[in-house]
């Protein structure tokens, strides 16, 4: 539990974007001591970005913070931050922040803040729960954790760094991340957690979907859309900018909701966000092209096993074992128990390859 507050009350922010004359306002606006709301920016579709300001020079021991963002139906909403986030050094106690959002159908909402910098001895505990109305409700989720101020020799040298993420659509929980690095406890550079990189981005994008939702039915757990060959080749894309650059590793899954969640290694942060920038820029563009058979329908069958379990903890039958190195033959088998800390998987078949990691598997 975080120590006392020293500001004596929860900081807090409050937002609610609604769509009026076609264009996305603020239709509510509250926020306490040390946040406030600059001005929004006005993006050419008629959306809006905000940022919040922070009086404080990070994220200290004993802050206890709340932000909740709704998001009516048609509204267009983009949450950015002025800064990286810093989690200063703390002798004792802990910071913790919980975050609530709902987006409506037919609503957007890109939550792009700046990356997460835990200095020594911080301990930070942060929970978001999003609520997606229906298929129409559009999520763009990133989160980057660096390892520490590297350039000040503390890789990994923080206490606890706690991130917990639950995604509902309508009432099914749809996706659950939970990240929970303690580096005394674990072998932070080794095989399956950072492996030698310094900065790590969680990004999750909804899947594209006709706008009134008549085609994004699903039955019996299959994605069942004639809006999948786009998902597929979107997919496929994110696939291309994560091969084509030396300077990150990283895996993409689709979901059995359609769904796509990435994770994605590189030692810069910068290189990080511009990965996460072109995704989304393949997500609007949302071009629509055939390449006949390809990886993304091999990682089909195999990644979204693996993650289904990751996030919904269903019972621990996979499609592969976990292989050293990438010119291992695919293979199958069941675990008869689940790792409690991060693993990696790696396979390949003639020319399809990929490699998946995962971490904090949670039941």
């Amino acid at each position: 539990m975080p120590m006392d507050n020293k500001f004596g009350k929860i900081s807090r922010i409050s937002a609610c974007a609604a769509l009026k004359d076609g264009r996305t306002i603020l239709e509510d606006l509250s926020f306490t001591a040390p946040y406030k709301i600059m001005m929004p920016f006005e993006k050419e579709n008629g959306g809006i970005q905000i940022m919040p300001l922070c009086a404080s020079a990070g994220i200290m021991a004993g802050d206890s913070q709340e932000f909740s963002y709704h998001v009516k139906e048609g509204a267009d909403l983009e949450v950015l931050s002025q800064s990286f986030e810093k989690i200063h050094k703390m002798d004792e106690g802990s910071a913790a922040r919980t975050i609530e959002v709902q987006v409506d159908k037919n609503a957007t909402l890109y939550y792009y803040p700046q990356p997460v910098i835990p200095f020594a001895q911080s301990v930070f505990d942060s929970k978001m729960t999003i609520h997606l109305e229906d298929a129409t409700s559009r999520l763009f989720l990133l989160e980057i954790i660096s390892c520490g101020r590297n350039a000040h020799d503390e890789r990994f040298q923080y206490r606890r760094f706690s991130s917990k993420v639950l995604l509902y659509r309508g009432d099914k929980l749809i996706y659950r991340d939970n990240t929970r690095y303690e580096p005394d406890k674990m072998p932070m550079e080794g095989i399956g957690m950072y492996e030698g990189y310094t900065h790590m981005a969680n990004l999750f994008l909804s899947k594209i979907c006709s706008r009134d939702g008549e085609n994004c039915s699903q039955e019996s757990g299959t994605v069942k859309t004639a809006d999948s060959t786009i998902n597929l080749e979107l997919q496929e894309k994110i696939w291309q900018i994560l091969d084509e650059d030396s300077e990150i590793d990283g895996g993409v899954t689709r979901l059995t909701t359609g769904d796509l969640a990435l994770r994605i290694f590189g030692h810069r942060a910068q290189k990080l966000q511009q990965v996460a920038e072109k995704s989304r820029n393949y997500t609007k563009q949302n071009r629509n092209k055939n390449g006949g058979k390809s990886r993304h329908q091999i990682v089909d069958k195999l990644g979204v096993g693996l993650y289904t379990l990751y996030v919904h903890s269903l019972d621990p039958f996979f499609s592969l074992n976990p292989v050293s190195t990438k010119s291992s033959p695919i293979t199958s088998g069941r675990f008869t128990s689940i790792p409690s800390v991060a693993r990696s998987f790696s396979c390949s078949s003639s020319d399809i390859s990929f490699n998946l990691s995962f971490n904090s598997i949670s039941l």
